[in-house]
């Protein structure tokens, strides 16, 4: 018989980092390992954490010594860049400007339907965590785009790099 699996810690809501926790018992043979796309899990008695920050498939086997196995797909999608608005993987001046423009929304109430942000995005766009999407966030992106630009910025303002 199949070994058992669980996998618990797959996220509903938008998240910078997966931790999944993974356990999986075999009452015959015993556990060999679990993988994950092909790596080795560390586990300690049938349970081990996995954490990811690339939204991905990814194919989970648990093996028993007689080489039984149970596989389980996990597809991770919730993770997200603070700031990355058109999700491209990268951070630059197209994100500032998508969140400039929901400002200039928030503010005047004009081009709602073209420039305003939906749920999802809001959170991206709210670099500084505090439920608002403001000044605040501009700077800190601006800020981001300067010393991500310059490795002398960079090392004048480190803290700069951090989102």
């Amino acid at each position: 018989t199949a070994p058992t699996l669980e996998v618990t810690g797959n996220p509903i809501d938008l998240v910078k980092e997966v931790i999944l926790a993974i356990k999986a018992n075999d009452n015959e043979s015993g556990l060999k390992n679990i993988t994950i796309n092909g790596n080795d899990l560390k586990i300690t008695k049938g349970e081990g954490i996995f954490k990811s920050n690339k939204n991905q498939t990814y194919t989970i086997v648990a093996t028993d010594n007689v080489g039984n196995e149970k596989e389980e797909k996990v597809i991770i999608d919730k993770i997200y860049t603070p700031g990355d608005l058109n999700e491209s993987g990268k951070i630059d001046t197209n994100d500032l400007l998508k969140i400039m423009q929901h400002i200039s929304v928030q503010r005047t109430g004009k081009n709602k339907e073209k420039w305003s942000l939906a749920d999802k995005k809001q959170t991206i766009a709210d670099i500084n965590q505090d439920g608002k999407i403001d000044q605040r966030d501009v700077l800190k992106l601006k800020r981001y785009l300067a010393a991500s630009r310059s490795e002398e910025i960079a090392r004048s303002h480190p803290d700069w790099l951090e989102l």
